[in-house]
């Protein structure tokens, strides 16, 4: 018999932050995210905030693509800290 999970995020939300603006996320992938509603932006930086069990997490991307109203994918990578690493 198979005991059933009992560590499943129960809350879980996340923004995509483009020029101090948030913007809910609908889905998000490894290299690409669809927002709630759609918008049209230009590339640029910007800031994932996911918020699971009250913990929120932070990531820094980049939109080589901006943003379209006519398509719902929005293409990101993540920026690398810009911290020197030791070694």
């Amino acid at each position: 018999m198979i005991a059933p999970a009992q560590s499943l995020s129960t809350d879980v939300n996340g923004c995509l932050v483009v020029d101090g603006v948030r913007h809910p996320l609908w889905q998000i992938g490894p290299d690409r995210l669809m927002l709630r509603q759609t918008v049209a932006f230009s590339p640029s930086p910007a800031e994932l905030l996911l918020s699971i069990d009250s913990s929120v997490n932070r990531m820094q991307v980049y939109l080589p693509e901006g943003s379209s109203v006519a398509s719902p994918f929005i293409p990101y990578r993540k920026l690398e800290d810009a911290a020197p690493k030791a070694g």
